[in-house]
Parts: C-alpha cells; sequence; structure tokens
C-alpha cells in the first residue's frame, strides 16, 4: 500500500490545523513553505518537519511530495 506524503503552504491557524489533521490521518507531511524562509526554517524545527521550502517551486517540484 502506497502512502501519502504532504507539503503544507503556510503554517498560520489554518495550516498548523491542516497539519494536524494530516498526522492524525498517518499523513506523512515532509515540508513546509513559510512566508519567508526564516519563518519557514523556524516552523520546521519547532513542529518537527522534514524539510522548510524556500519557494513555491521548490514545494511543488518534489517528487517526495503527493499533496
Amino acid at each position: 500500500m502506497h502512502s501519502l506524503r504532504a507539503a503544507i503552504i503556510g503554517l498560520g491557524f489554518v495550516g498548523r490545523a491542516h497539519l494536524e489533521a494530516l498526522r492524525r490521518q498517518g499523513i506523512h507531511v515532509g515540508g513546509i513553505l513559510g512566508s519567508s524562509p526564516e519563518r519557514g526554517e523556524a516552523a520546521r524545527a519547532t513542529l518537527g518537519l522534514d524539510r522548510a521550502y524556500t519557494s513555491l517551486d521548490c514545494a511543488s517540484g518534489r517528487q517526495a511530495c503527493d499533496v
């Protein structure tokens, strides 16, 4: 069985709610895209994610992400 892998764009209130919902469903969230590289990296470290993307192109271009 193939498990889904996701990335989240924006980690304000709704982004964090989506992160929690995805985790509860067993979907691996591999990275996030914040409003700035610094905010993205800070959120990545705080939330225990694999990667903080620096642009939408980077986030959408990764083959390690299904949704």
